[in-house]
């Protein structure tokens, strides 16, 4: 009678060279347009996007969610966990959306989306920190799990083969 086996689990391995390459290359793209969307909005909406009317609050928004994307696949390039990923991309878009908020504040808006927005990307950094701090992710104590079961079942094969002398399949 066999041993109960341990129940599989998926792990996110790091992406093979050409994915995080392409990622990474994606990414500083995908930057450098948001800090030129940041910085130059009119170059960048007569260069790239230009489409009527001319809304400099929008380019500079977009530049943020470009910087927050870009961020995302810079850090998913290095392999490993999406929950860091995620966080760092959203602190990097959500920062730079709250510098859009307070550079445009005599534009238009509420007088308290720069505030809230801050408080949103700090929120995210703190849960990046608290992510960091935990040490190894999910992912790494799922792959020490699947490294366990593996060697359980090698284990289990090893004792069925040697049992009475006889090889069993």
């Amino acid at each position: 009678m066999n041993a109960p086996r341990a129940p599989e689990t998926r792990i996110a391995p790091s992406p093979p060279r050409f994915v995080a390459a392409l990622a990474l290359a994606l990414g500083v793209l995908t930057v450098a347009l948001g800090l030129w969307a940041l910085a130059a909005p009119r170059s960048f909406s007569a260069t790239i996007a230009p489409f009527a009317p001319y809304n400099e609050h929008y380019l500079h928004d977009l530049g943020a969610f470009q910087l927050g994307m870009g961020a995302g696949l810079l850090l998913a390039a290095r392999g490993g966990d999406g929950l860091l990923v995620a966080l760092g991309g959203y602190a990097i878009g959500g920062g730079a959306h709250t510098l859009a908020h307070l550079l445009d504040r005599d534009r238009g808006g509420h007088p308290a989306d720069a505030p809230l927005l801050g408080a949103l990307a700090t929120l995210a950094l703190v849960a990046l920190a608290l992510r960091t701090r935990a040490g190894p992710s999910h992912n790494a104590r799922g792959e020490l799990l699947v490294a366990t079961a593996i060697m359980d079942n090698a284990a289990e094969q090893q004792r069925d083969t040697t049992r009475d002398g006889e090889v069993r399949s």
